[in-house]
């Protein structure tokens, strides 16, 4: 048997750049919700969820997506995930959002922002693990 998994994000595109809905601001903006994917190095992909924190600084356009409270569901009962917490730091280009590395991208979607979508895809041993999140500002 083969077992395949994908994760997609996607919604309504903001008509302006975060850059141009946000010139001349300071401080940081903030977008929270929920991760839902499967862990990659165990059989049978099992589920995990968890918490999803998207920190954009106005100013410059960097910030970080932060993943915590993860967990896993293995025969019938929740674990803690291999990496509880994980953070990458990222850049916003247009409406977009991703690290250097290319394991999280994401977009902007709403009329003013206020939702952001991504997807996570970190084969490292010590992640392995394939999802989608999204949340509000």
């Amino acid at each position: 048997d083969i077992l395949r998994a994908g994760a997609d994000a996607f919604g309504m595109s903001p008509n302006t750049s975060l850059r141009q809905a946000h010139q001349g601001m300071e401080g940081d903006a903030t977008w929270s919700g929920a991760l839902f994917g499967v862990d990659l190095g165990r059989p049978m992909l099992p589920p995990v969820a968890g918490g999803a924190e998207l920190r954009v600084d106005l100013s410059d356009l960097t910030g970080t997506a932060r993943f915590d409270d993860l967990t896993v569901l293995v025969d019938g009962a929740i674990h803690a995930f291999r990496a509880p917490l994980i953070e990458y730091p990222i850049a916003v280009t247009g409406n977009t959002f991703g690290d250097e590395a290319e394991r999280v991208a994401g977009g902007f979607f709403g009329p003013a922002h206020e939702e952001m979508a991504g997807t996570i895809e970190d084969r490292a041993p010590e992640v392995n693990l394939l999802a989608g999140f999204g949340g509000t500002r």
